[in-house]
């Protein structure tokens, strides 16, 4: 949230809706300023708790997920469980999971392996690598197991055989255990732990069983990582209700032994990698881009929330300046809004015509971040600028920046050019906040005819989407010379940004997330 970028802004305006009516926690490893938050987008997070943990590890913040009603993952390509009630992966971007084969193809192969040769059950939360322990071999579990059940193969029971550990009564560390949030009987021996798994009707996805115990705390496990441990498993089994389907189980059990048979999961299912996706419930994306992406690298349909825009509070102007602007944080890798390129191209227009554009000046305004190499490409960016009419607004106010956006009258955006969408999908404007806010200012968009942009404005009607920076400089100085075309422009350019307006957003978040 530290960072204040345009997913903050989205994020943060879910939390503030639903805080109105529900309780709304906020989880984060890097404290931030609500009163800065409210000043720099607009984002009011006063009704919410916010929670800042040393968070190092996914299953950290999986833990913090098992007491939610709802988890809201919006963690930028993050490969998170989720153990709520109700878990969805919020995406800006979905992470590439690099696979040998082609996404469909994979998850039919790891789904066939989990359901028919993993006896359709599989561990989400920690299950430590097999070791020695006493004079057993198993698997130390973590004190919060998360396991998913296929429900097609309709189990009565699910059977742990464990180790017990002195001074450490199992029965009575367990805190609850829970099948899809409903508590289940359970009885526990010596050796092992029963747990009762009911029939749930209507229920289509996997059934998710959750055991929460005291943990253990003292080192016990060799594995180095290994904390809060739960139980020493050295079996684990489905009941099932067909007799057929046990004889086939307990063969299979005999194969599972055999170290081929983790291989070939490991190779074709990828299992660190692509296991967080069917821990979620729903995905949502931020654009159409997104929603592509996420169908073709996940494998997965996703409901589409853009962000939402403050119509109300970016306001035209009725007395326009000579102003070209872009808006974009200042940091370097990922989806970098090309600042250099941006001012390289106004040099280069503003030389070539110095006499249409004696009074035109051109502004890049947005957030710096933290990191040498951001303060290295701040000072090029600064460097680049410098002996012409180009104004730098590091870390500018909402106030400064709705002003500046309405006495300007046109805005270039350029994040993804020089880059190969199909190598690297993410560098990309994966939707495109700022080129909404400067359209409900009146500014006429001369942006990137890639990803999110194309969602956002209809060129030729409200602006130009252009290939190349030739093309940039074409549209703009035909805008430059025909004032009677930017007006017009600028009429059906805030038009089109009510589209994206907070109450049309906020009626979604509604609809989607079912509150």
């Amino acid at each position: 949230m530290s960072t204040m970028g345009g997913g903050e802004k989205h994020i943060g305006a879910v939390a503030e809706h639903l805080s109105y009516k529900h309780e709304v926690t906020i989880l984060t490893d890097n404290a931030f300023d609500l009163d800065m938050f409210k000043n720099r987008l607009n984002i009011d997070l006063s009704r919410t708790h916010v929670i800042i943990d040393n968070i190092k590890r996914n299953i950290d913040v999986s833990r913090l997920s098992y007491k939610f009603d709802l988890f809201i993952n919006s963690t930028y390509q993050s490969t998170v469980h989720g153990f709520a009630k109700r878990n969805i992966l919020f995406m800006f971007f979905p992470i590439n999971i690099h696979s040998r084969l082609p996404i469909g193809i994979k998850n039919f192969i790891r789904r066939f392996i989990e359901n028919n040769l993993f006896l359709g059950y599989k561990f989400i939360s920690p299950y430590y690598p097999q070791e020695k322990y006493k004079t057993n071999v198993g698997n130390w579990t973590d004190n919060d197991i998360c396991i998913f059940i296929n429900r097609k193969f309709k189990a009565s029971k699910i059977i742990f055989t464990y180790i017990p550990v002195s001074g450490f009564d199992l029965k009575s560390r367990i805190k609850y255990i829970e099948v899809d949030n409903f508590p289940v009987e359970y009885e526990v021996s010596d050796t092992k732990l029963i747990v009762n798994i009911p029939a749930i009707i209507g229920k289509k996805t996997d059934l998710r069983l959750k055991i929460s115990l005291d943990p253990i705390d003292k080192k016990i496990s060799k594995h180095k990582f290994a904390s809060n441990l739960g139980i020493f498993v050295t079996n684990t089994a489905l009941v099932y209700k067909n007799k057929k389907r046990d004889i086939i189980a307990k063969s299979i059990r005999l194969l599972i032994k055999h170290q081929w048979l983790n291989r070939l999961y490991a190779f074709y299912g990828d299992t660190d990698n692509i296991d967080f996706v069917s821990s979620y419930d729903d995905f949502v994306s931020n654009s159409l881009y997104t929603k592509h992406w996420a169908m073709k690298l996940l494998g997965v349909r996703s409901k589409m929330l853009p962000p939402p825009i403050d119509t109300d509070i970016f306001k035209s102007s009725e007395n326009k300046k000579d102003y070209i602007i872009s808006v974009g944080r200042f940091f370097v890798g990922s989806h970098n809004k090309k600042h250099i390129e941006l001012i390289k191209s106004f040099k280069k227009m503003y030389i070539e015509n110095k006499d249409l554009l004696k009074n035109w000046q051109y502004h890049t305004c947005g957030g710096t971040t933290k990191g040498r190499a951001n303060k290295i490409y701040m000072s090029m960016v600064k460097k680049e600028a410098e002996g012409y009419p180009i104004f730098i607004h590091e870390n500018i106010s909402l106030k400064d920046l709705i002003k500046l956006y309405a006495e300007s009258k046109i805005f270039w955006h350029a994040s993804g050019y020089n880059e190969d969408e199909r190598i690297a999908p993410e560098k990309f404007e994966h939707f495109g906040i700022t080129t909404v806010e400067a359209m409900s200012s009146g500014c006429v968009p001369v942006v990137i005819n890639k990803a999110g942009q194309r969602q956002i404005v209809q060129s030729n009607i409200e602006g130009y989407l252009w290939n190349s920076t030739d093309d940039l400089i074409r549209y703009t100085l035909d805008l430059i010379k025909h004032p009677r075309s930017i007006i017009t422009f600028s009429k059906r350019a805030i038009r089109g940004s009510r589209e994206f307006s907070r109450g049309v957003f906020n009626r979604n978040v509604n609809r989607i997330f079912n509150v």
